[in-house]
């Protein structure tokens, strides 16, 4: 493992996206690696907390922030199998290359790895939401007059995952590369980056 510790990193380009399934009968995620999801233009996250207080003789005297949940955005191109799935479009009880959207549409909760460069130093940040939501409704605009072709932007909530984190962040220089690294965006699993494994992720 590298010994850098990097001091600065100014997160000015986000690409290599990639999210992997939840399988929703056993809620483990899905064996395999990862896919594309496509070109990301932009990532935006935020949080929400809940404040649990303390009152002495009605007067608040101490108060703990913890953190519940994120939310976040992110604009992208995404290829058609990606979108299908983002947005439930199914198959199941159509012809061959049809695909419906019903009133049983579900999306499944993924995985979603990223990674962010520093066009400055060319530093990388290796990025993990570990499991999240996609909340945005089907929606589509056919646009003959457009000069290029929009984005999609796509809301979700970032819940825990079995390690209890709602996020990961690893700086390139600063973990191991083969047990690490070169698994991050692809085979990316809580187990992975878990303290004490020594157990090679296939």
């Amino acid at each position: 493992m590298s010994t850098n510790t990097i001091k600065e990193f100014d997160e000015v380009r986000i690409t290599d996206t990639h999210i992997k399934d939840y399988v929703r009968e056993t809620g483990a995620l899905a064996t395999g690696e990862a896919e594309k999801m496509g070109c990301t233009g932009k990532i935006e996250l935020s949080s929400e907390y809940k404040i649990i207080v303390k009152n002495c003789e009605g007067v608040q005297t101490k108060s703990v922030k913890k953190l519940v949940k994120l939310t976040g955005k992110m604009s992208i191109h995404m290829p058609l199998a990606i979108a299908r799935k983002v947005f439930g479009l199914s198959n199941k009880g159509l012809k061959e290359g049809v695909y419906g959207l019903s009133d049983e549409a579900i999306t499944p909760d993924v995985l979603l790895t990223t990674k962010a460069i520093d066009l400055f130093t060319e530093q990388e940040k290796y990025i993990c939401l570990p499991k999240i939501s996609f909340t945005t409704g089907f929606a589509k605009t056919i646009d003959n007059t457009v000069e290029e072709v929009a984005e999609v932007e796509l809301e979700f909530e970032a819940n825990k995952d079995e390690n209890k984190e709602f996020y990961y962040e690893a700086l390139a220089a600063e973990v191991d590369k083969e047990s690490i690294g070169d698994k991050w965006l692809k085979e990316f699993t809580p187990e992975l980056v878990k303290a004490g494994n020594t157990t090679p992720v296939m």
